[in-house]
């Protein structure tokens, strides 16, 4: 996701997105590509009865992870 991103926001779309702003479609992206990870996991967490809260915590905490190790390796 990043390359893409990357690709289209810093070399194609670069006249038209202000470089701030760049930063900011970069790091929505990236969030974004979570997203369908994190959906399919509650839906899954729905289909087999599991615990609502439980799986909450779970995803957050794997987000927090995931958000704190993209920021370490970059």
């Amino acid at each position: 996701m990043f390359g893409i991103v990357w690709l289209f926001f810093y070399e194609i779309f670069k006249a038209f997105i202000p470089a701030e702003l760049t930063k900011d479609y970069l790091a929505g992206a990236i969030l974004l590509e979570a997203a369908p990870c994190t959906e399919m996991v509650f839906v899954l967490s729905h289909l087999t009865k599991g615990n609502a809260a439980y799986t909450v915590v779970q995803v957050t905490t794997n987000d927090l992870v995931s958000i704190t190790h993209c920021r370490c390796a970059c």
